[in-house]
């Protein structure tokens, strides 16, 4: 399994064609990119952490029922001053920077000190479009923007130039108009703050980020010990996000500017620093206010890092995510573990989320009955009680099947009621095969796409055009393997069957294990 995490150091500017098995839908006319971290090596430093390696974009060019493939490195000036200095020379997630070998003691310490207080633009996790540009993101407050037809870096947006926001989540939303709403920090004078920002679409030049706003604020319930997330929910009125016992320590930060520690070194899961409880914030979008600030949502504690979809039915928020039971995860991607012989027990070790649905009354209120369940849909176990000013929530598991990375019908059924979530994760027997899922959550029953040596990565759904059927479209996944004699390829299913409609090899070409991506219609 070690080979799914060995740097790539190929680039592949010009198209590559692939050798098609099976038969491409003659609708499937776009692109298919990827981002992720791809070279874990700079001369003879070694990156700690697989978030840490250095980005690597990928174009899956469909059309004609042929596919290309192209890869370039992300030119961000972190990628070009490790090149230069030929080690690692910023700051990432979980390493810190190696001081310059070739200069005498204080020199190196000057420049150490100077590097190390740098922030990465090191954008590794995800891609944002705003119009027709590309951008790549991580959970920083800068953003490159990327040509979408050559993979060439173009521009670099730092956020807080614009407002006053320091690190941003890797996940956005996007609205049917093309705006993009995204949720961060801002820390300053006073407690830190959660911030939701709209960013409205690039249009005839205008809008992009440089018009971003702030549109909603809340105050971290602990305030020198912010909630860490990853993503968040959306429907037409509301955001909905989880204040986690994944922890920043404030205080570790600002030390961490005087003893050069790295981020991962300021993050712990503590749980008894939270009561125990996860809180569930909702924002009215209209206001920017809060719902029932006074009566919080809660739940046992617990971690989620990508929600899957909310929606409202009958005046109760239904929120669905992927969730842990425990949260000490962000520190087991060791790259010392996962390049050696040891990666696999590593991988099968990892704690695994389940899809769980919460479901938060919005009409609750300080006359609210105590002690009796508030929700009142049919079709859900989940409760919701009011006891001691607190509404304790507890979850209706979707599935019995771990799975994560959820992707569903965005355009036709974010924020809105669904039926079908895909996912990626082991499948439960045999223990040892990595699957794509499909969970119909009406029909209560999983469906499944594996196959020995493979790996396949987020998959991507991309609708039949027209189709008024919420599982009418194909799923398009990266499948890395770790057989000697196996190819990766970049698989085509049937995403109301999950049966295989084609795969495509690119002889002699090993992907990247990379994070999220992105298809575009006619690129």
């Amino acid at each position: 399994m070690k080979r799914l995490y060995q740097s790539v150091r190929e680039e592949y500017p010009a198209p590559s064609p692939g050798n098609v098995t099976g038969t491409i839908p003659d609708w499937l006319d776009g692109s298919l990119y990827r981002n992720g971290p791809g070279l874990f090596e700079v001369g003879q430093t070694k990156y700690n952490h697989w978030f840490d390696g250095m980005a690597v974009l990928q174009r899956f060019h469909v059309t004609n029922q042929e596919v290309t493939y192209q890869r370039r490195f992300l030119q961000s000036e972190t990628y070009k001053k490790n090149m230069a200095a030929k080690r690692i020379a910023v700051t990432e997630f979980a390493t810190t920077a190696f001081p310059d070998p070739t200069k005498g003691s204080i020199a190196r310490a000057v420049s150490f000190v100077t590097e190390t207080a740098e922030p990465t633009d090191n954008t590794n996790v995800n891609i944002n479009i705003l119009g027709d540009q590309m951008y790549t993101c991580s959970e920083s407050n800068i953003l490159l923007r990327i040509n979408p037809q050559t993979l060439e870096t173009e521009a670099r947006v730092v956020l807080t130039d614009h407002i006053p926001i320091n690190m941003v989540a890797a996940h956005s939303h996007r609205d049917p108009g093309g705006a993009l709403h995204s949720i961060g920090y801002q820390f300053g004078k006073g407690a830190p703050k959660y911030c939701i920002i709209r960013t409205p679409t690039v249009n005839n030049g205008q809008g992009g980020y440089s018009q971003s706003k702030l549109v909603a604020s809340v105050t971290a319930e602990h305030s020198m010990h912010p909630s860490y997330f990853h993503s968040f929910g959306m429907t037409d009125n509301y955001y909905v996000f989880v204040e986690q016992p994944m922890l920043i320590n404030v205080w570790k930060i600002l030390a961490a500017m005087v003893k050069k520690h790295h981020m991962l070194q300021c993050i712990q899961w503590n749980p008894e620093h939270t009561g125990n409880l996860t809180r569930f914030h909702v924002i009215d979008k209209r206001s920017g206010k809060e719902v029932n600030a006074e009566l919080p949502y809660v739940a046992d504690a617990f971690l989620v890092l990508h929600h899957i979809n909310a929606y409202v039915d009958q005046g109760q928020l239904v929120v669905d995510v992927c969730g842990f039971h425990v949260g000490d995860i962000l520190d087991k991607f060791e790259m010392e573990l996962l390049s050696s012989d040891k990666a696999e027990e590593v991988i099968h070790n990892l704690p695994r989320p389940y899809p769980w649905r919460y479901v938060l009354p919005l009409e609750a209120d300080i006359h609210t009955e105590p002690d009796s369940n508030l929700v009142t849909l049919p079709d859900t176990d989940a409760t919701a009680v009011l006891k001691k000013k607190k509404i304790f929530c507890t979850y209706q598991p979707l599935s019995e099947q771990s799975m994560d990375l959820p992707i569903i019908n965005y355009p036709m059924v974010n924020g809105r009621k669904y039926r079908f979530v895909y996912g990626t994760g082991f499948q439960a027997s045999p223990a040892n095969q990595f699957a794509i899922f499909k969970l119909d959550i009406n029909g209560k029953t999983t469906e499944k796409w594996c196959e020995d040596g493979c790996f396949p990565s987020e998959a991507i759904f991309v609708p039949r055009p027209s189709s008024s059927r919420e599982d009418d479209g194909v799923l398009l996944s990266v499948v890395g393997t770790v057989g000697e004699d196996q190819e990766d390829f970049l698989l085509i299913l049937d995403a109301g069957t999950l049966e295989e409609v084609a795969r495509v090899v690119f002889p002699g070409i090993r992907f990247p294990r990379d994070q999220h991506g992105v298809f575009l219609d006619g690129q």
